[in-house]
């Protein structure tokens, strides 16, 4: 058997030539699917206080702000599955409904499929999205946000409403509120900036990090399964504080009048109020005065 030795030079052009091809290939390909990409462009009269409400099957949402009176929807839809995707809008009275589906027919979760949803509303607005897979991002609002996505960060600037979040796998970050916030993950940290109203943050496994702006006029709770906790009270707060780890320590820049231990500190802050509970199964809790 003949066999023909290719100089080491030789070799090492050929072996970059494959590989230029190959990155060339593979661009073309990219560049090939971008182009192809489906985008639908719609824009609606909107009224403020107003409301908008979707619910897709798939997709992240990004929404945006601004001083007119419409509702600008651009919706990106990208993969070898994109005309089996369809989106529905339901204008009436200045608020819109929007409806992303997916055809039964050959529906896979291997199949390629990616939606964006690039919303720009008016400044004053209450928004509801669902999305069954997607991040989404919020900008600053004045009005009511309730947010549900089964995996996907969520991330909310400043908000003068308020906020009901939820997602089962991604972190949570919110700016200051004025409001209530109730937020949930499955799998995430959490951090939230200050809070003028109630406060509820709960994570299956992350960190938490919260602000009290202002005195609480209900029973508040942050809960982590696994992560630490760090809650920044304003100085002059009332509260009843049960604050426990079963893994790490308890600290408190508070004197508190009640148990004072290790792993657990519960009693009264400035004479007690409504409750405040931090509850953590893997980490560290802090009580923090705000400067």
């Amino acid at each position: 058997m003949h066999t023909t030795n290719l100089p080491k030079q030789q070799y090492t052009y050929q072996t970059r030539g494959i590989l230029a091809f190959s990155l060339f290939t593979f661009l073309l390909f990219t560049f090939s699917m971008s182009v192809h990409a489906k985008t639908i462009q719609e824009t609606f009269d909107a009224n403020n206080g107003g409301g908008l409400k979707v619910q897709t099957d798939v997709g992240k949402f990004t929404i945006n702000t601004h001083t007119k009176a419409t509702i600008d929807v651009t919706v990106e839809i990208e993969g070898k599955d994109k005309d089996d995707f369809m989106v529905e809008f339901i204008p009436k009275d200045g608020n819109l409904q929007i409806i992303g589906e997916r055809g039964s027919e050959g529906w896979n979760w291997n199949n390629s499929l990616k939606v964006h949803f690039i919303i720009t509303l008016p400044e004053q607005y209450n928004i509801q999205l669902d999305t069954a897979g997607g991040s989404i991002k919020v900008d600053d609002l004045m009005g009511n946000i309730q947010l549900n996505t089964s995996g996907g960060s969520i991330t909310i600037g400043n908000i003068q409403g308020n906020v009901q979040a939820d997602t089962s796998g991604g972190s949570i970050k919110i700016g200051d509120i004025v409001g209530n916030v109730a937020v949930k993950t499955s799998g995430g940290s959490i951090r939230v900036g200050e809070v003028e109203g109630e406060l509820s943050a709960k994570t299956s496994g992350g960190s938490i990090k919260a602000t009290f702006a202002q005195q609480i006029t209900q029973n508040a709770e942050l809960k982590t399964s696994g992560g630490s906790i760090t809650a920044t009270l304003l100085d002059t707060i009332k509260v009843n504080i049960k604050a426990t780890t079963s893994g790490g320590r308890v600290s408190s820049d508070f004197a508190v009048q009640g148990i004072n231990k290790k792993r657990k500190i519960e009693g009264t802050i400035n004479g007690g109020g409504p409750q405040l509970r931090l509850h953590t199964s893997g980490g560290s809790v802090k009580i923090k005065k705000s400067s």
